[in-house]
């Protein structure tokens, strides 16, 4: 009588696993024939200490993404130059940084790199797109922390703005509060499993087209919910305090200087300032705190507001919105930090043996 009991448990989990099996390759299928994955535009995988990152499967935006097996977005290099040391730079920031809307090779950190090459001809040198939608200063510091013996990099470029001082349900500490208790913890950990599958993300897809209020509704702290107050208006606190941005410049500054680098800080700009339609004080004061931190280092501030005043007179526009810039003004932003670093000592310094 056990043995029929404990055999027909064993047939009854057989079939269980054989059932779910054959569901995932049907979800897998589905996923290739209909481009499921589609739908799921823009997710994001949690991380605890990070909130979220990019995942290795299913980010799209309005062009193809590679990212890599250290989360973060890739691009094609350019082959190494015959007895030329090599030179890492690390750019780390939001979207705009991330190159959100345009394809790899138009992006800054591989026009860097071919400007470089030109500008600073003694190195190979090697840029590490380190930007991730959606990261205040509070994120890129615990990201070089995690990366830094990984990536080396020589030479850091701070372009943490728009994230920072924007206005947000809560703030990045009080976010930390709220993932640090067992129940976000449980409710993260299944959301992350369900994305590991195909069947999961299948099913997600499904409800996100057919119940998008509900989806919100069971959707993760960090990612959708932030994204979803982000894209209306609300009143709350800055994201992070103008004294927490300084900390979190100084805390990245204090950490490439110990692994022997240099940094450039990057000033980014929106259309409507550029062209003179509306000025945001807020953001103007973390603009002065990043340009008053660099300056105090003896390291440049990028402002880009100048070079892309100047190039609105051959072009219409040099964005894909308000925030993120198009293609032309990637290259802008290559242009303008090659010829940042080009007079600093990580390009004048001879290359050593």
């Amino acid at each position: 009588m056990q043995r029929s009991v404990g055999l027909r448990i064993l047939l009854s989990a057989a079939l269980a696993a054989g059932t779910a099996g054959l569901l995932e390759l049907a979800a897998g299928y589905g996923n290739q024939r209909w481009q499921l994955d589609l739908c799921l535009e823009g997710e994001m995988e949690f991380d605890r200490e990070l909130f979220w990152r990019l995942p290795r499967q299913g980010w799209r935006d309005r062009v193809p993404v590679q990212i890599g097996p250290m989360h973060l977005r890739e691009h094609q290099h350019p082959s190494v130059p015959h007895g030329r040391p090599e030179r890492r730079v690390l750019a780390l920031g939001d979207s705009s940084i991330f190159g959100w809307g345009v394809g790899a090779q138009d992006g800054f950190a591989h026009q860097l790199e071919l400007q470089l090459a030109q500008s600073c001809p003694s190195w190979h040198w090697v840029v590490i797109n380190g930007g991730v939608p959606g990261y205040s200063s509070h994120q890129s510091l615990g990201l070089l922390e995690r990366l830094s013996e990984q990536v080396d990099p020589d030479l850091l470029i701070v372009g943490n703005l728009f994230d920072d001082a924007m206005h947000w349900r809560w703030t990045d500490r009080q976010l930390e509060e709220r993932l640090a208790s067992p129940l976000a913890l449980a409710s993260m950990g299944m959301r992350a499993l369900t994305r590991s599958t195909q069947l999961g993300r299948a099913g997600t897809c499904q409800l996100r087209v057919h119940g998008p209020e509900r989806f919100r509704r069971r959707e993760s702290i960090p990612w959708e919910t932030l994204r979803l107050y982000a894209e209306e208006p609300i009143e709350g606190p800055v994201r992070v305090s103008l004294e927490d941005y300084r900390a979190n410049i100084d805390a990245m500054l204090d950490h490439i200087e110990a692994r022997g680098g240099r940094a450039v800080g990057l000033l980014l700009a929106r259309e409507s300032e550029v062209r003179g339609l509306d000025r945001d004080p807020l953001m103007d004061q973390y603009r002065q705190a990043m340009t008053g931190i660099m300056a105090a280092r003896g390291y440049p501030a990028v402002d880009l507001a100048p070079a892309f005043s100047a190039a609105l007179a051959e072009h219409d526009t040099l964005w894909l919105d308000e925030i993120h810039p198009d293609s032309t003004g990637h290259a802008i932003i290559a242009r303008e930090l090659a010829s940042a670093i080009a007079a600093t000592p990580s390009c004048a310094a001879e290359a050593g043996p």
